[in-house]
């Protein structure tokens, strides 16, 4: 897997153990759900944002108070990122979105590359967010956001690498610009997410088992922080020594 990586990934392995084992049962074509989440407001992120977009103009007006939480918020394991929400002027998407899906605050990343590399590089998606119509709907915004930023970067890219890898053929039907447009379109109150994609669910539920609408939502986690203090443990150690260093 690692060599068929040509850089960093937490989910590129997942998608590499699932096509290894699609292809060892002589399938060369699949059809991933890749893009269900994205559109129809399956990931928990959907509701935050929705529920931050309701304080926005009480935000604005309260923006003097924000320092004093502060205190409170470094005594939070995810104080920094809340800091960086409470330094955030408007709930708009283009200051949430970045927030809600980076790994690392601004003040955590100071700690661990220099400040040259520690420049804000999502000018791109940034543009682009700030170039969604006031009037699209909160929940398609963050879908907007999703496709052009962790999804584009990360999921399609993982996927395609990995599967290929396989020599296995990955689809992706809830990309269709068609389907896309539609949904973009679609007020909030249609597919607000009281249960995770709750829209998709009720246009498939007479085509699915129940075994598959009523089951929860789980995700395919694999086992990082076992294997690196057990099997993966040196080869770790050696790893990041290395790195270590480099100049």
């Amino acid at each position: 897997a690692l060599n068929s990586m040509d850089s960093p990934s937490g989910d590129g392995i997942n998608s590499y153990i699932m096509s290894n084992f699609v292809a060892s049962h002589n399938i060369s074509v699949v059809m991933s759900g890749l893009g269900g989440d994205e559109l129809f407001a399956g990931y928990g992120k959907f509701k935050i944002y929705n529920k931050l977009r309701s304080f926005n103009t009480l935000w604005e007006r309260i923006h003097w108070l924000k320092p004093l939480v502060y205190p409170f918020l470094n005594k939070s394991i995810h104080g920094p990122r809340l800091k960086e929400l409470f330094d955030a002027k408007q709930l708009n998407i283009e200051s949430i979105y970045p927030i809600l899906r980076k790994l690392w605050s601004k003040d955590e990343l100071k700690n661990l590359i220099s400040a040259e590399n520690c420049r804000d590089k999502n000018h791109n998606l940034i543009h682009i967010l700030k170039s969604i119509p006031l009037n699209t709907p909160n929940l398609s915004q963050y879908t907007i956001a999703e496709l052009y930023g962790y999804t584009l970067d990360v999921l399609l890219k993982d996927s395609d690498q990995m599967s290929m890898a396989s020599s296995i053929e990955m689809r992706v039907p809830f990309f269709d610009h068609t389907l896309v447009e539609y949904v973009i379109n679609i007020p909030d109150k249609y597919k607000f997410p009281h249960t995770p994609k709750k829209l998709l669910i009720e246009a498939m539920q007479d085509l699915l088992p129940h075994e598959v609408i009523d089951r929860p939502k789980k995700g395919f986690l694999l086992p990082w922080q076992n294997w690196m203090k057990k099997e993966l443990y040196h080869f770790c150690e050696e790893k990041l020594d290395a790195l270590c260093r480099k100049d």
